[in-house]
């Protein structure tokens, strides 16, 4: 049974001396659903990258993208969690709506596959769990917006799922959904044994609303070495 067990967390009004590093994943029960009950580790102070200049100086293409976009200077938020997210910790963010967290996990993902270089479109490199279809629609937005030669799979609800399975047979290396359509298409076409990179947007709200089952077994078909933002 595979499990969340939260572990450091980077929390928006204590970003410069609560880190998530090396957060573990494999305890979780119902009574440790509640977001309050995670445990909060704090990590020495580090020296804090203040521009995406710094932040993305090994990843130029990316960087000019965030230009491109309009982007002139991080958050506080994107200033702490991005560089653990690209040195590839599992990492887990509290910080309410338009912190810009999202850009945290797409850039992450991103460069994550472009250290990898070569990525089969029949194999899901990156997955991202949201709690509404409306949240999993903006997330592969702005990921389509930062790298337009991807065409990131939206699996949701209220959808043609053979249009879905159509797409993720065309490009299945990053995939954005909703725990239930994902599960369901878990039993078809989607492929989880070489995802390397993994999202639960939203957690709290996810297993508030009772995702926990679908996330549960949506986690049981990842691979143990793989990346997780939370």
């Amino acid at each position: 049974k595979r499990v969340l067990h939260k572990g450091n967390m980077i929390n928006e009004h204590n970003a410069n001396s609560v880190f998530a590093e090396g957060a573990s994943f494999d305890h979780f029960s119902d009574e440790q659903a509640d977001a309050e009950s995670a445990t909060q580790d704090v990590i020495p102070e580090r020296i804090e990258k203040n521009t995406f200049e710094e932040i993305l100086e090994s990843y130029p293409t990316l960087l000019d993208r965030v230009h491109d976009l309009g982007f002139i200077s991080p958050t506080p938020v994107q200033r702490v969690a991005l560089p653990p997210v690209l040195e590839g910790k599992d990492v887990v963010v509290q910080a309410a709506t338009g912190s810009g967290k999202t850009l945290v996990f797409a850039l992450g993902m991103l460069a994550k596959m472009v250290k990898e270089q070569q990525v089969p479109k029949n194999s899901t490199y990156a997955l991202v769990l949201a709690p509404t279809r409306e949240l999993a629609v903006q997330i592969t937005s702005v990921i389509r917006s930062l790298d337009d030669s991807l065409a990131p799979s939206c699996i949701i609800g209220g959808e043609s799922m053979q249009q879905q399975i159509d797409h993720l047979r065309e490009d299945a290396r990053i995939v954005v959904g909703t725990p239930g359509r994902i599960r369901d298409v878990l039993r078809r076409p989607l492929n989880l044994s070489s995802c390397r990179f993994f999202v639960l947007d939203e957690a709290d709200e996810m297993l508030s609303i009772g995702f926990l089952q679908d996330v549960r077994a949506i986690l049981s078909r990842l691979p143990d070495q793989r990346q997780g933002v939370f």
